[in-house]
């Protein structure tokens, strides 16, 4: 069984150069993002927030976000 690295050298053998060049980029990008602080917040974080707001502001709350999300305010810039 051939490792990951020997996977992807096989792959990008047979690649035409321009999309060889596109999966250059993309691993240059992905090693950039893992070399600085990782993104977001571990969902085991806001444990701590459980129960901490009653139900009924819960469920104004996400009232809020699904009339307020995906959409589009043209006139906002």
């Amino acid at each position: 069984m051939l490792t990951a690295k020997e996977q992807l050298y096989q792959h990008i053998e047979e690649l035409p150069a321009e999309l060889a060049q596109e999966v250059l980029d993309f691993l240059l990008f992905v090693k950039t993002r893992r070399d600085r602080a990782p993104l977001g917040t571990p969902g085991k974080a806001f444990l701590t927030f459980v129960g901490l707001f009653p139900k009924s502001d819960l469920a104004e709350m996400t009232q809020a976000i699904e009339e307020g999300c995906n959409q589009i305010d043209v006139n906002e810039w």
